[in-house]
């Protein structure tokens, strides 16, 4: 068994904003959301934080905005892809999946999160 090393607390700014995004990720689900409208929704709440970064005046305040963006980015990309694998789950329970295809439908997934925060549509 490995160490497990405690986590450094989250800063309460954090936690807010973790909080927020648990919030739109379960109106998500309740409203059974389009993933488009789901993704831009997130990207509408980091890019407030990314503004509130660049008026920064000082540097390293800035760059721990951004830091705390990142995480934001990856908390709500978390829950999302969570909730594709429990979606996928049920999916295999009524059928036969490979191991393979477990690999290659994650990667795509992420993909698909990144390209639609990037670019605000589905992949083509």
């Amino acid at each position: 068994m490995e160490p497990s090393f405690p986590q450094p607390p989250i800063h309460p700014t954090e936690q807010i904003f973790e909080s927020v995004l648990s919030q739109f990720h379960q109106i998500f689900i309740r409203d059974r959301l389009d993933d488009t409208e789901h993704i831009r929704n997130i990207k509408t709440v980091l890019s407030g934080i990314g503004e509130h970064c660049k008026a920064q005046e000082k540097v390293a305040i800035s760059i721990e905005c951004q830091s705390l963006k990142q995480r934001l980015y990856r908390f709500s990309k978390s829950l999302w892809m969570e909730k594709i694998r429990a979606d996928r789950q049920e999916d295999r329970k009524k059928e036969t999946a490979h191991e393979e295809e477990d690999s290659e439908e994650e990667d795509y997934f992420d993909y698909y999160f990144d390209y639609i925060y990037n670019h605000g549509v589905y992949p083509r």
